[in-house]
């Protein structure tokens, strides 16, 4: 009884102090005060007065699939009271489209076991490893998640945490300036300059080399304790089903655009399968990049050589190449191919998407000014209560809750500048407000400020 009171106090005086704070809306507020009324604190007893265990995980989830169900089943395995992911938004960080909406993705991580998911906006989502793992961890950080689990090939935390400081170093930092300036691709020279330090065991597969980023970052937030679980199945950029072990999420949008989402039904639960079903069904995905290669050929074509090398991913020359590339070929890929086997693909697609928002090295240096809650559940809605006044960055759920502070309205035209682009990418065009407008998904229970 006593628990109940105290949530339906927080619920009101969380609406009285919203405006000073602006940390909670209003709308989760109502929500909290609904929750209580019907016996919203049922579930999993922490003990009277325990903080709870938060472990937060970060992903792009495109799409979902069993190595991120596995990432979260580990994490409560070890304790954790919830699970919150900060998942990445309408683009991931190889400058790809997502194939679905971020609201879709995080509700069927809701059904695969997540707590709450937040999303991890444009450029950040799209930008390279460094940029993408401060934020990544910034998020988690700032919403007092207490542990961050993460998947890495090696599966090693303490071999992690060895190359993370050696890549950290002046002296590690120095010689990979040189190898690259001496023209070894920037991805070569990185992982050359670390087994040059560490020899052949030395951590320089995709998810291990994202995971250095996540420990160099966590090193400014010394209350987070970091976790690794060793990646299993097909690799990172495996396009192929293998006999064992869940398939790569590269694997499988390759099969979602070749054979339809039906054919991905031994690897989705028969909830997350259906939500794939009604998405392509109403045109709304799979979501393809190539569908804008006239907008991002026709950008290179028109903006000034001198404009692009000011963009992030396109200095060092990169932008003036690829500008005098699209006056003399017929079509992107002919662009993207004749750019230079030193500039990975990834890197000119990340590029190709700053160029059409203006996004500058500056800009992801930045922290998130503002968090989106995407979806949660009852556990969630606890985790939200108990951290309500203790978090250190505005979540909002709406358009309208966006703090009016600088920092804040450039994340939300980033944002509106993403779903823009990325809606054209969709098999049937929409408009972009049609997403930008959704609400919140909250499990058992509809959506945020919704009376059901």
């Amino acid at each position: 009884m006593r628990r109940y009171i105290l949530y339906r106090v927080f619920g009101r005086l969380s609406r009285v102090f919203s405006h000073f704070f602006r940390f909670l809306p209003a709308e989760v507020a109502k929500m909290i005060d609904k929750r209580a009324k019907n016996g919203y604190n049922k579930g999993k007893d922490t003990g009277k007065g325990a903080v709870m265990q938060v472990s937060g995980i970060v992903c792009e989830c495109n799409p979902p699939h069993a190595g991120h169900l596995y990432l979260m089943d580990r994490a409560r395995a070890e304790g954790a009271d919830a699970v919150v992911l900060v998942m990445s938004g309408c683009f991931t960080q190889r400058g790809e489209a997502a194939v679905l909406s971020p609201r879709v993705r995080a509700q069927m991580l809701l059904s695969g076991g997540a707590d709450a998911v937040f999303e991890l906006p444009f450029p950040f989502c799209a930008a390279h490893g460094e940029a993408f793992g401060a934020a990544g961890v910034s998020l988690p950080a700032r919403l007092g998640i207490t542990d961050l689990w993460f998947g890495s090939e090696c599966g090693d935390l303490d071999l992690l945490r060895t190359a993370a400081d050696i890549t950290a170093s002046p002296a590690f930092l120095t010689a990979y300036r040189e190898k690259t300036r001496a023209g070894h691709g920037t991805a070569f020279a990185y992982a050359d300059c670390l087994r040059e330090v560490m020899g052949p065991e030395a951590p320089t597969s995709p998810n291990d080399l994202l995971a250095l980023a996540y420990l160099r970052a966590l090193g400014q937030y010394g209350s987070i304790s970091p976790h690794t679980v060793r990646r299993t199945g097909a690799g990172y950029h495996d396009k192929s089903l293998p006999a064992g072990g869940p398939p790569s999420a590269t694997a499988l949008r390759g099969l979602l655009l070749r054979e339809g989402p039906d054919a991905l039904s031994p690897y989705l639960s028969p909830d997350s399968l259906a939500l794939l079903r009604t998405e392509c069904e109403s045109g709304r995905a799979p979501a393809d990049l190539s569908r804008l290669d006239p907008v991002l050929l026709a950008c290179l074509r028109m903006t000034p050589p001198v404009t692009l090398s000011k963009i992030a991913g396109l200095g060092g020359g990169i932008g003036e190449r690829l500008a005098e590339l699209a006056r003399t070929c017929p079509d992107l890929d002919s662009v993207l191919r004749d750019a230079g086997v030193n500039c990975p693909l990834s890197r000119l697609r990340r590029g190709l998407l700053f160029a059409l928002t203006g996004v500058t090295e500056a800009d992801l240096l930045a922290e998130p000014a503002y968090a989106v809650l995407l979806a949660a559940n009852r556990t969630g809605c606890r985790f939200l209560a108990e951290r309500r006044h203790s978090v250190t960055i505005p979540i909002v759920t709406k358009r309208r809750e966006v703090p009016d502070t600088p920092a804040a309205l450039r994340q939300l035209a980033f944002s509106e500048a993403a779903f823009g682009l990325w809606s054209l990418c969709l098999p049937r065009p929409a408009a972009p407000s049609d997403f930008l407008r959704a609400s919140a998904y909250i499990g058992c229970g509809g959506c945020v400020g919704e009376t059901s």
